[in-house]
């Protein structure tokens, strides 16, 4: 039994760096820019000689309505662009809209005051994949995060990590289901792996610690861990 239980150690701290990746805000705390059409439109960081292009309406001076907004720039000596597709309304992207950076990563979905809020999928360059919602900029809400390996983690997210009642399913089958903090698996929780054995009980941060139960085919027995080592069967 215990060699079954020593994999649980390694698999959750290779995994932990992934579970607390954030993703980048769309937009931050920015400036106002006039666009060639002479509307402005604020945008959440300064690029040295961006150009913005609109073809959409101008209301009261600002950008609104439905339409295409572009940002020319220098990025690292790079001539780059992002495109802005969708609502905008008092100069910020408002409603329903589509997102692709410069870096490869897209959205689609809603947006609040600039930032991507409320419902939305996002792709990202790393390869990871989201579904769910947002809020200020981040997966904030429920939701379903992929990740390269073909990791699939379900459930509540705070400020891009995975917080509070999840599950993940692995590439290899295994499975965790439970608690999250800061994107570790973290409280009351269970992993039961391919085969069937399990371990039910508390984690730390990643790692099995304190009072539990083990689980191998038909047989059920108590066992206690500390960060990660399992200490005393029960």
């Amino acid at each position: 039994m215990r060699t079954l239980l020593c994999p649980i150690v390694l698999l959750l701290c290779l995994h932990t760096s992934a579970w607390a990746r954030p993703v980048d805000p769309v937009l931050e705390e920015g400036i106002w820019y006039k666009t060639s059409q002479g509307c402005k439109v604020w945008r959440g960081k300064y690029s040295p000689g961006l150009i913005a292009i609109w073809d959409g309406w101008c209301k009261d001076g600002l950008v609104s309505g439905y339409g295409a907004l572009e940002y020319e720039f220098e990025d690292n000596g790079q001539h780059v662009v992002s495109r802005y597709e969708g609502h905008m309304l008092k100069g910020k992207a408002n409603g329903r809209g589509e997102l692709l950076k410069p870096d490869g990563t897209r959205y689609v979905g809603e947006f609040r005051d600039g930032w991507t809020h409320g419902q939305g999928s996002a792709s990202y360059p790393s390869g990871e994949q989201y579904e769910g919602e947002f809020a200020g900029g981040l997966p904030h809400g429920q939701g379903v995060m992929i990740y390269p390996t073909g990791e699939r983690h379900e459930g509540g997210f705070v400020n891009g990590a995975p917080h509070g009642r999840g599950q993940v399913v692995y590439p290899n089958g295994d499975r965790y289901a439970g608690h999250f903090v800061a994107g570790a698996a973290h409280g009351h929780g269970r992993y039961i792996w391919q085969k069937g054995n399990s371990y039910e009980g508390e984690f730390f941060f990643g790692l099995p610690h304190g009072v539990g139960k083990c689980f191998a085919e038909t047989r059920q027995k108590g066992c206690k861990f500390e960060y990660g080592q399992l200490i005393a069967w029960l």
